[in-house]
This record gives C-alpha cells, structure tokens and sequence, in this order.
C-alpha cells in the first residue's frame, strides 16, 4: 500500500512511493541484502585495531535496519545468505573455521534481539517521525547490542581468553556504537521526505546556518586533534547538536557517521591525542561509549527537530488551505493577491479570474449536499491542473473560486479562463439514482499591475463574472481596463419587488 506524504510543492497530500520490485523478487532481495552485508563487513575488517575486533562493525547495523525497513526480506533465505556473507568477509580476511562460527554467532544473535525487541515495541515498519521514535530505537539498538554481548562474551573467552564480565562490556560497547551510528542512516534512507538527501537548504538564510554550523564542526573536530586530552572525543557534540538542528535527518546523520568512525579510528591510532591506554579493555569500552552517546543525542535531536518540521508543515498547509478541496483558503489567497499587488515578488502583470459554479444550489437542492460536495472536489481538481507553477488558486468561499494568473489577459489571461471553462464543463459526476451531473463556470477576468488598487481589482472581476451570470452562464467576461462606466461590464439589476399601494379608505 502506498503511504502518503505532502508534496512540497503543492501543499497538497501525495503517494509516497513503495518500493515493490524486489519485493517481487524474493531470492534477488535476499541476495542484495546479503551483498549490503557483505561489503560492510569488508569494511570493519578493515577497522580492526584492538584484540582483532573492529573498531566499527557495520555489518550488523545494516542487516538489522534493512530488516526494519523491509519486513519482507525477513525470510530464511536472507538469513542463509547473510551468515554465508559473514563468512565469506572472515575467510578472506583469513580468520580460521572456529572463530569465524563464533564471531557471527554473536552478529547474528544481536540482529535477532534487536529484530524482536522491535516486534514487541513497534507496530508496523518502523519511523523515524516522532520524538518516542528515538527512544525506541536507542531501545532496540541497546537490545541488540546486548544479545550479541551475551554470545561474545562467550567468544571473548575461547578466542582471547577475558573473562566473560570483560568479554560482555567490549562486545557491547562495539556493538553499540556501531548500531548508534550506522543505524539512523539506513533508516534515514527510507523516509518519505522527496527531498531527504538534499544537503543544503534553498533558503538562503537557512543555507548560511547549516555553512556555519558545519564549520563549527569542522573547526572542534580540528581542536580535537590539536588539544586531545581524555574528553576530546566530546569536543565535536555542539557542532554535531547544532546540525542536528539545521540539516535534514539523514544529512545530519551522515555527518554523525562519518565524525564518529573518524575518532573511533583516529582514537587507537592516536591520530587524536587522547591519552587513554586502549590496551585497557575498560577504558576502550568507556571511549566507545562516549561515541556511541554522542552519535545518540545527536539522532534524538534530529528526530525531534524533523518531528517538529512535519508537523509545522502540516499545520500551515491547513491553515491556508481549504479542507474539502485541497486549494487555498480564502485567507491565503489574497494574501498571495496582496503581495502581487505590492510588487513584493517582482512577477509584473498579472490576471485575477473569478469563478462561479453555476446553478450549484439546484445541484445541492436536487441530489443533495454531499454530491455537491463531489462536485466542489472534482471541479477543484479539474482546474487546479492548469494552473502554472508561478500561478495561484483559491477557493473563496462556497461555489466560488479565484485564479491569479501570470501575465496580462492578452499574454495569458484571457486563454487560461477560457481553458478553465471548458474543463470545467467536461467534469461528469455520477448521483447515486444513476444520473449525470454535469456543471460548467461563468468567469470574470480582469487585468493587474503591481501598484495597482486591491479593491479596484477585486471589483473589476467580480462585476464581470456578474455580467458572464447574466449572459446565460458558462462563458468568461473580460473587464475593460481602466474600468469606468463607460467601458465597464455592465451588471443586469435585479427587479426590486414593489411595495403594495395603499387603499384608500372610502368615506
């Protein structure tokens, strides 16, 4: 099933896209979920500084939010591989059978904690759109890391003689961090947001927020390595809080990833100067965790900070829009004429169309309320697809509508109205005793410049949809410009009733 999200374009609610191709495939999703697998173990390998254990394993993060977010790749298929891919990285690195068979009994036990701790917390395919969002997912990863402890400990034993106490602290201090920072990005990946991995902001001014917070990132980071020193690690969390703030969630959880791995592998290189002896298995399990803290308060931010932009769009979409048709509400609308008028968006001349139903209370009198209701909805939809990107439509109340076009009545105008007319007239609706209703619109149109006066505007349009009413309906009426009495549409006066003569009373 689709899922649905508001465009940010239009305002308007759309269908988010479901990825369905692989789903169709079950072997082939399986085995791309094991090659996602298999290339992240190649890179912790790669990591490994401390007692041949990486100093970030990501292998476990990715299979884990992948099943996540892709339920369906939760067969025994994808585990067979999966395992078949830890395997494959562990004998190319050259490791023999035994601790190959531990070391993944111990990746596997974690991606299944964490895969039921989610079952038990999270309804559905799970989302990173609400504050407690954070707070379950730090719950899983915590989870996770703790069943892969509990089987590493055991490994901790057999392959490098720990005790099993010292064993469980380094398997989940690794395993933590690891899920703290790879785990927001995978499941970043799979928002609804068209424009998740847009970096920098069109805003200008947002634009220049997210340059100075990345600097300052960039700068603590270069402090960090300058001054060292034990809590050196945590030089980079302002920076990081504050692009949590400014970036969208997976650019902000991207720049965590890739800050913390840099210290989780500049740290045992003393790249940074931290002057902690990681040959101490405690204080290498209480650096990584540090990290891993860092890279969760920086998720948590973001994931309230997007909550936040969500619902904000949410509500200012409904308080400038209509509710039934999904156009702009009376309020916004001439706000957007206001500012055409003042010249505040440099759009030069413009067309204001008004627009009326005709004999829309016959249709509500005849099939009643809500099939005027289907009408109003299909009207609006039927018009709103000619409206350019530059242009604006409203819904002014009742069976009324407005369009602010660009360009004169001769450039654009006068064409856009008669367009509307006639796919007005081309909607066709269905009542429930099997009849169709039909409608059309009359149309007034009138010319505008910035500078030029609202409420001389607004009456040159609506006296001439008055005058395309009383011409027999289903047409457009230009208003002359300048409007004056002599060249403006002339309005039918309605015949005012009589009063009765009194009788005079007879003697």
């Amino acid at each position: 099933m689709d899922r649905l999200m508001i465009d940010k374009g239009t305002g308007r609610l759309a269908a988010a896209p479901s990825w369905t191709y692989l789903e169709q495939r079950p072997a082939l999703e399986s085995a791309v979920v094991a090659g996602l697998v298999l290339a992240a173990c190649v890179f912790g390998i790669h990591t490994r500084f401390l007692l041949s254990l990486a100093s970030i394993w990501p292998a476990n993060a990715v299979l884990l939010g992948t099943l996540l977010i892709r339920p369906s790749a939760n067969r025994p298929l994808t585990w067979l591989l999966a395992a078949l891919a830890y395997g494959v990285a562990d004998a190319l690195s050259g490791s023999d059978l035994a601790k190959t068979v531990l070391l993944n009994l111990a990746n596997v036990a974690g991606v299944a904690a964490g895969l039921g701790t989610a079952r038990l917390l999270l309804r559905g395919r799970i989302t990173i759109k609400r504050p407690m969002d954070a707070i379950a997912l730090v719950t899983i990863m915590a989870m996770a890391a703790g069943g892969a402890a509990i089987t590493g400990a055991f490994a901790g034993i057999a392959l490098f003689g720990m005790d099993w106490t010292a064993g469980f602290g380094v398997w989940f201090a690794s395993e933590f961090v690891s899920y703290a920072i790879v785990l927001p990005v995978v499941l970043a990946i799979n928002g609804t947001d068209p424009q998740r991995f847009r970096v920098f902001s069109r805003n200008r001014g947002m634009a220049r927020q997210q340059l100075a917070c990345l600097s300052t990132l960039v700068l603590s980071l270069l402090l960090a390595h300058v001054l060292g020193g034990p809590g050196a690690g945590a030089y980079v969390l302002p920076g990081m809080l504050w692009c949590a703030v400014c970036f969208r969630p997976f650019a902000s959880a991207v720049l965590a990833m890739l800050v913390c791995t840099w210290a989780l592998i500049a740290g045992p290189l003393e790249m940074i100067p931290l002057h902690i002896d990681f040959s101490h298995l405690g204080d290498a399990s209480s650096f990584r965790l540090s990290i891993a803290m860092t890279a969760v308060g920086t998720f948590a931010v973001s994931v309230v900070c997007a909550a936040w932009r969500q619902t904000n769009t949410i509500l200012r979409h409904t308080a400038s829009h209509d509710t039934l048709t999904g156009l702009l509400n009376r309020g916004a609308f001439m706000q957007l004429l206001e500012r055409r008028v003042a010249g505040r968006d440099r759009a030069g001349a413009f067309s204001l169309l008004m627009l009326d139903i005709d004999r829309f209370k016959a249709t509500n009198d005849t099939y009643g309320h809500p099939m005027g209701d289907k009408v109003l909805v299909a009207v609006a939809a039927a018009l709103r697809q000619e409206i350019g990107p530059d242009e604006g439509i409203g819904r002014l109340g009742g069976e009324e509508f407005a369009v602010l076009a660009s360009g004169n009545l001769a450039e654009r105008g006068a064409v856009l109205a008669e367009r509307l007319r006639k796919v007005a007239a081309n909607v066709v609706l269905l009542a429930d005793t099997g009849e169709r209703v039909t409608t059309t619109v009359s149309i007034g149109a009138a010319d505008g410049v910035p500078g030029d006066e609202l409420s001389r505007l607004l009456s040159a349009a609506d006296s001439a949809l008055y005058a395309a009413k009383h011409a027999g309906r289903d047409r457009v009426v230009l208003a002359a410009r300048p409007l004056d009495p002599r060249n403006a549409p002339t309005p039918v006066a309605k015949p005012q009733p009589q009063a009765p003569r009194r009788q005079r009373r007879s003697a």
